[in-house]
Parts: C-alpha cells; sequence; structure tokens
C-alpha cells in the first residue's frame, strides 16, 4: 500500500470562519452515527467502474475554527464488508481558498492497516469528498468526518486532547474495529510529536454538528421483551421508532438495498411501518433523513417462529457421497482427457494404511486455473431457518501427495494448490463464459478468497522429495477454518457448502476428501 506525499496544487488553499452544513451529492447518501470522535458519516459501496462522491457545505454559522483562523478535519476510510482495500479519499472545494491536504495514508494504523486517513485544513465552499479503492477492489466503506485531534469524542478540541495525545507519545496504539485511534491523528501507526502538533493547530475548534440518532423495534405487543422473535402465528407486526421531528423516514423490506415505503416522522419524533413476516428471518433496513439532510440508518432482523440455533453436520466419506456433488470449473467447456479429470467414491491409496473410501478430485491443470470442487445443499430439515444469517466452520480431512516445498510448472504443486471451504445462498454450478466452465458464485481466484469460498491454506503435505524421489506417499491432513463472510439462507432455509481446489499448479493434482464437519453458528441482527 502507498503512503502518498502528493498534493494537487488546487487543494493547498486554506479558509476561514468555517461551519459545516452536510448536503448529499447526486443522489448519494450522508450517514451520521453516534459514538467515536466523528461528527458525521458516509457508506456506501465501490463496484467497478463506479464512483461516488459527498458534499460538506462549509458556511459561518455553528462552527468555530481553531488556531489561525482554520479548521483541521480528519476524514477516514474505512471497509465494512467484501474485499475493498479503501484509499485516501479525494478532497475538491468550490471555495475561494480551497482545501489544503495536511497528510494522508491509505495504511493507516498499527501495523500497517488498511484505512485511509487524510487531514485536511478546509476554507468555505462546498468539499466534495470522493472515497477510493486500491488495486481494484471492491466492497462496502464508511467514510468518517471528525476534527483532526478531537481524542475524546466531544467535537472540540481542547487542551484535554492535546494532554492525551502528549501522553501517548511514543506508544504504537492497537486499531480499535471502528476506526483507527484517534490520538494516532494522522494515522501512521504510531503517536509522535506530529500528531500532538497537528492538534495544536486544531486547538480550540469545535462543531455544534451531532449526529443524528434513530431508535427502531418491534411493536411491543408482539415483542414484549424486545428480543425481535415474535411468535409463529404473528403473520404481521409493526416495526415503531423515533427519529428527529419531522424526518423522513424510509423503509427498506428485505434488506436489499430498495426502499419500498416512506413515511414522516411525528412531531414527537415517532413514526410506524405495518410489515407482514414470512415464517423465519425477516430483515429491515430503516433509514431516516432530517430537515438539516442529514441521514441515519438502522438495520433490525425480526424472527417469526423459533429463533435459529447453531446447526451441526459431519460427513464421512468411507459411508459414500452423502449427498454431495463433485464438479469442475475455470477450465474448457469441451475439456479434452489431456485434463485427466475424474471425480467419486473411490478407496483411500494404500500408503495411508487404513480401509475405507474417500471422495476422490482429480485434474491436470493444463488451463492454469482449474476449480475442483464438492458442494452439498443444506434445507430447514438440517435445522437451517430461513433468511437467517450464518458464520461457517469446516473441519476438512482430507490426503494429498503434493509434497512440501517442490518446484512444478507454473507453481508448486503443494502450496500453489489452494484448498477453499465456504457457502453461498445460491447453489454453486457452472455457467459458460467465452468457451470456458466458470462458476456462478464468488470463490476468489487462485490464492485468492471470495465470498463464497475462503482460503484454508493447501495441500502440501508435509514430506519433501529427497534425492533421486519424483514422488511422494498420500498423507492425511486435517484442517479447521471459519469462512471469512457469512451466509444467508434463502426463503425456503436453504443453503449450500462449497469445498474445493484452487491450482495454480500445471500439472496432476489427485486428492481424497476423508471426512467434511461443519458447524453453522446464526449471526445476531
Amino acid at each position: 500500500m502507498r503512503s502518498s506525499s502528493h498534493v494537487d496544487p488546487r487543494r493547498r488553499r486554506i479558509g476561514l470562519h468555517l461551519n459545516l452544513n452536510l448536503n448529499g451529492l447526486e443522489d448519494r447518501t450522508l450517514l451520521s452515527v453516534g459514538g467515536g470522535t466523528r461528527f458525521a458519516v458516509f457508506q456506501g459501496r465501490l463496484a467497478a467502474q463506479s464512483s461516488d462522491a459527498f458534499s460538506i457545505q462549509v458556511d459561518r454559522y455553528g462552527f468555530r475554527p481553531g488556531r489561525g483562523g482554520q479548521v483541521l478535519l480528519r476524514i477516514d476510510a474505512r471497509a465494512t464488508d467484501g474485499t475493498l482495500d479503501p484509499g485516501v479519499v479525494d478532497l475538491d472545494s468550490d471555495g475561494p481558498r480551497g482545501v489544503r491536504v495536511v497528510s494522508e495514508r491509505d495504511d493507516a494504523g498499527a501495523g500497517g492497516g488498511k484505512d485511509g486517513v487524510t487531514v485536511a485544513a478546509v476554507g468555505p465552499g462546498a468539499l466534495t469528498i470522493r472515497p477510493t479503492a486500491e488495486d481494484g477492489t471492491t466492497g462496502g466503506y464508511a467514510v468518517g468526518v471528525s476534527l483532526a485531534g478531537d481524542v475524546n469524542g466531544d467535537f472540540r478540541v481542547d487542551r484535554s486532547d492535546l494532554m492525551a495525545i502528549r501522553s501517548s507519545i511514543g506508544r504504537f496504539p492497537t486499531e480499535p474495529p471502528s476506526s483507527p485511534d484517534p490520538v494516532d491523528v494522522d494515522g501512521d501507526g504510531a503517536v509522535t510529536l506530529r500528531d500532538w502538533q497537528l492538534a495544536y493547530r486544531n486547538l480550540g475548534a469545535s462543531t455544534s454538528i451531532r449526529p443524528q440518532e434513530l431508535t427502531a423495534r418491534v411493536d411491543p405487543s408482539d415483542d414484549p421483551d424486545g428480543d425481535r422473535v415474535v411468535d409463529e402465528d404473528v403473520e404481521e407486526t409493526a416495526l415503531v421508532g423515533k427519529a428527529a421531528p419531522g424526518s423522513t423516514v424510509r423503509l427498506d423490506v428485505g434488506g436489499d438495498g430498495t426502499f419500498e415505503r416512506t413515511t414522516t416522522a411525528g412531531a414527537d419524533g415517532s413514526f410506524r411501518f405495518d410489515v407482514p413476516l414470512a415464517p423465519g428471518v425477516n430483515p429491515f433496513t430503516i433509514r431516516a433523513q432530517g430537515r438539516d439532510g442529514q441521514v441515519v440508518e438502522t438495520k433490525l432482523a425480526v424472527t417469526r417462529g423459533e429463533p435459529a440455533e447453531s446447526v451441526t453436520r459431519s460427513y464421512d466419506f468411507a459411508q459414500g457421497a452423502q449427498g454431495w456433488d463433485a464438479d469442475f470449473a475455470d477450465l474448457p467447456t469441451d475439456a479434452n482427457d489431456s485434463y485427466e479429470l475424474e471425480s467419486g467414491i473411490r478407496d483411500l491409496p494404500d500408503e495411508l494404511g487404513v480401509d475405507g473410501t474417500g471422495y476422490k478430485l482429480q485434474s491436470h491443470n493444463r488451463s492454469d486455473d482449474v476449480f475442483m470442487f464438492l458442494t452439498r445443499k443444506l434445507t430447514a430439515a438440517d435445522g437451517v431457518v430461513a433468511g437467517q444469517e450464518y458464520q461457517v466452520k469446516f473441519t476438512i480431512k482430507f490426503a494429498s501427495n503434493a509434497p512440501s516445498g517442490a518446484f512444478g510448472i507454473g507453481g508448486a504443486p503443494g502450496e500453489a494448490v489452494a484448498l477453499k471451504a465456504g457457502a453461498s445462498t445460491v447453489a454453486p454450478a457452472t455457467v459458460v463464459q467465452d468457451g470456458y466452465d466458470r462458476l456462478n458464485v464468488d470463490k476468489g481466484n487462485n490464492s485468492e478468497g471470495g465470498t463464497a469460498a475462503s482460503v484454508v491454506g493447501n495441500i502440501a503435505n508435509g514430506l519433501e522429495l529427497q534425492d533421486g524421489q519424483t514422488s511422494v506417499p498420500y498423507v492425511s491432513l486435517t484442517r479447521e477454518h471459519t469462512h471469512t463472510a457469512t451466509v444467508k439462507a434463502d426463503a425456503q432455509g436453504n443453503l449450500w457448502l462449497l469445498v474445493g481446489t484452487d491450482s495454480g499448479f500445471e500439472g496432476l493434482t489427485a486428492i481424497y476428501f476423508q471426512s467434511i464437519a461443519v458447524t453453522l453458528t446464526p449471526v445476531s441482527a
């Protein structure tokens, strides 16, 4: 990741007598949330060939500048999901005095994190902030805006903040999950005199802008204990709550990003949505926009019927396939015999010294990218609850004859073959794209994981080739892995498990899966 010191000349001018009023730019949404040191947060998602932007209007009202008649803003960008590696934000201003970037890093935090942190002196006018991504990565992000040097989150920079930074000089703060440590003002992973100097330049700065609040719950007549679980016979309920009086409140039924319903908060801030409930988990998103343009969002999931419990299943392939199916992806649709494709229940290799069978997967990676995989459907009959989100943990036992530390065409026969495991809401299957069979879910590529399958490790078996040897015997290996993404069951209570290998070794790979155990743990909404 890079740390940039280059500053566009258009961004070198500073301004006086500042106030921040928050206004949306284009069709984007500015989200203000409580907690931390930020007075505003913008959330969104960066996809391939897309860009977002939002605007902070700088004027005279409600904002007090710091020393020298200027204000320093700290703008941090972090990933909220997906594989996004956020970069530093792009800044621009239409005001006569513009914006000057004082410090920027896209590897902010202790140990070289992935957050981006920018400290900028801003002048009167519309400040435009555009999130960026490193290396073409995509995913959700949150961009937070705070006063540089506001350590305790009271929306001002005073001597107590300076004392907190000074007492921390010389230490390397740990990085909390929400943002880089506020005492590390410039986000370089260490508290230094530079951080104190930035805060000192902002001494006296304050803002009267406050994050808006939003509360929401299930109608107490249906959910008296507030656990968001209602009885099986409750086919319709109400979502009730409070926002700023006069706010426009919108409801997303299903949590898919489409807001289908709109109402206005009353004089006391109250609002209500009547909603139908399907059996299982029903996700909702509520977003409230106040009269001043600020927006706050909350998500909740309502369970109709018994709440989900953990689901544990174990499959020993000595007992047969047990519902698992095999397939191959990332190879030509008309792959010929030279690919040596083979799959199915087979006797285990003699050198393992055990009787029984395993699920064999074999391919010769002539496409330099073969993914061979097993998949199995879990249903409501297995205990999966419709609409529930789960964390998935695997214990995988397999036999491999791929030596450790060996050389091979395109990559090592062991270390260049990634073992992956995960799950998806839709059935993994191959689809034809430009003459190749590709997987319809995101399993990543080679040593990189995806939302449907993350990297467990590789298939190197720990034995090295000795002088004159061309192969090593099979060895049984056991790997435990928690999938890096959660999986949501579909409306019928179905989800699909996925286990396979993604090869960068351009030779023959043959492994035997001996057993796969999986535990699904419900994720609280």
